[in-house]
């Protein structure tokens, strides 16, 4: 069935927390008239995964942004350095072209560990059900056991752009340093040249000016 209404596929190319669950690849799909999107997830938590919860935010071609949807898988199997595809094809905008998901929370048995920003807050609960509706409210007032800083892999577009920036200025700044350089090199170099050709003249140990046949004038201070 994929094959027959095959649009697209690749690689998923934008950052992602390094160390976590990760999105690998992606299949876009036409089933009963609609656009699907099929996603693979790797675990590099270092721990079996068995429930989390993303967003998928989706882009047209030109990058305008055409909603946001949230997804939950409460009942998979994610063992170390394993992949999982998704078995239920997510419905997506008929333009959209890209997307971008950002994880919310993953499970691994008893503990939780939620995403916010650029850092993970990892919970304990006894509970059995990940995404019970319920649990919302009093999820709120729990305090985490743990939290640290994530990275992310990969730069955006928008990062690369701030990246080529910031080499450019380096770029320009020891081009100046070196054209400075050369410009006190050169001048010491001329100052000697003069100087063994007795050019220079003092007065009263004070050096004064002196007219080169080119009419150019050069001051020792």
């Amino acid at each position: 069935m994929i094959s027959e209404n095959f649009i697209a596929k690749g690689n998923y190319r934008h950052s992602q927390i390094g160390n976590f669950v990760s999105v690998k690849n992606y299949i876009f799909f036409r089933e009963k008239g609609m656009k699907r999107l099929l996603l693979r997830f790797s675990n590099e938590l270092g721990y079996p995964v068995d429930g989390m919860s993303y967003s998928v935010f989706q882009y047209d071609v030109e990058g305008n942004f055409l909603g946001c949807m949230q997804v939950r898988h409460g009942d998979i199997r994610l063992e170390p350095l394993g992949t999982y595809a998704t078995e239920t094809p997510l419905a997506v905008d008929e333009k959209c072209a890209d997307f971008k998901i950002v994880f919310l929370e993953v499970r691994s048995g008893q503990y939780r560990y939620r995403v916010a920003d650029q850092r993970v807050s990892v919970f304990y609960e006894s509970r059995e059900s990940l995404f019970d509706p319920e649990e919302t409210e009093s999820r709120e007032q729990d305090k985490p056991i743990r939290e640290y800083s994530v990275k992310r892999r990969r730069f955006d577009h928008g990062k690369k752009a701030a990246l080529i920036a910031a080499i450019v200025i380096m770029l320009v700044i020891a081009l100046n340093v070196g054209n400075t350089l050369f410009f006190i090199y050169r001048t010491n170099t001329q100052k000697k040249q003069i100087s063994a050709q007795g050019a220079l003249c003092y007065v009263s140990g004070e050096a004064i000016s002196i007219n080169f046949d080119d009419g150019e004038r050069y001051v020792e201070v």
